[in-house]
């Protein structure tokens, strides 16, 4: 949720507050406050702005002599033509955005510009002031509201951004878009390595946790098992003396036979191999011979007689 939260934050701040200060970025004074910024006495007790008054286009620079006189030429004229205009100002050697509004609007009309002020009065432009333009400027001002069907206010759908064609909305939009995802990503990026440091301190206390569990479990089987030791020692002690007691013939038996089996080892070992001397003097010996029974010849005769 927080990431959600931190993500539309950062739409707020970088679409729709743009969009929303784009048609007001332009700084503008109407024609009291323009005139007061350059100290020039009036009084505008009868006058008062309206709907269907014209307005008259004016870009400045702050101290200009030129500006200077025409807002005085202007003031002048409030009795007779005020009720036909009305004024909007914008200083263009102290703020950038008017005077980037200032070129725009010239390139739209087809104008260069080459100073202050530049007076814009429907189609109108006026670069400069001289007194040899004060007729033209009233001219220009009656005109206009008289005719008023094909007057024509070029600068405020420019100021607007309503000028712009359909192309040029679609990828300062598509760039808003992309910086504002990329912004979102930079965000989800720095958090989470917050978030990782956070899991991983997590994952390192539960080990040391599970680690001391361990050792405190081998501490008990060793305390557990330690006094067991010497009574089982014990226990082999007795029972084998015990089986000594019981059975003295077996062991008896043991040892002889162990004894019988080291006697065996030794005799065999001390008894010489016959040599060829021996079987000599066994050939020498005589022999003792069985003498075979002769025949009787009684016998032999009874047998030819039968």
């Amino acid at each position: 949720m927080k990431k959600w939260k931190s993500l539309f934050l950062a739409f707020l701040v970088f679409v729709i507050m743009p969009l929303s200060v784009y048609a007001s970025t332009y700084s503008k004074l109407d024609l009291e406050r323009t005139l007061a910024s350059e100290s020039i006495e009036h009084d505008l007790a009868n006058y008062k702005e309206t709907e269907d008054q014209i307005t008259i286009y004016m870009f400045r620079g702050q101290g200009c002599g030129y500006c200077r006189q025409f807002l005085t030429f202007l003031n002048s004229i409030v009795p007779e033509y005020g009720k036909y205009f009305k004024l909007v100002s914008f200083e263009v050697w102290q703020n950038k955005n008017n005077g980037a509004l200032m070129e725009e609007v010239a390139d739209h009309l087809g104008k260069k510009i080459s100073g202050v002020p530049f007076i814009v009065i429907g189609d109108k432009t006026f670069q400069g002031y001289h007194t040899d333009y004060d007729e033209s400027i009233k001219e220009a001002i009656k005109t206009s509201y008289e005719n008023k069907e094909t007057y024509q206010d070029v600068v405020f759908p420019i100021m607007n951004g309503e000028n712009k064609n359909s192309n040029e909305a679609a990828i300062t939009i598509i760039v808003l878009l992309l910086a504002v995802s990329g912004i979102g990503f930079l965000i989800y990026m720095a958090k989470e390595p917050a978030e990782n440091v956070k899991e991983e301190k997590e994952e390192k206390e539960t080990l040391k946790k599970n680690e001391k569990a361990l050792e405190t479990k081998e501490m008990k089987k060793k305390e557990v098992v330690a006094p067991t030791l010497p009574k089982l020692k014990e226990n082999k002690i007795t029972v084998a003396a015990t089986s000594k007691k019981e059975n003295p013939k077996k062991q008896n038996t043991t040892t002889a036979k162990k004894s019988l089996a080291t006697a065996k080892n030794k005799s065999n070992t001390t008894i010489p191999k016959k040599t060829g001397s021996t079987t000599a003097n066994e050939n020498s010996k005589p022999k003792k011979t069985t003498p075979t029974k002769k025949k009787s010849s009684s016998t032999t005769k009874t047998t030819n007689k039968k």
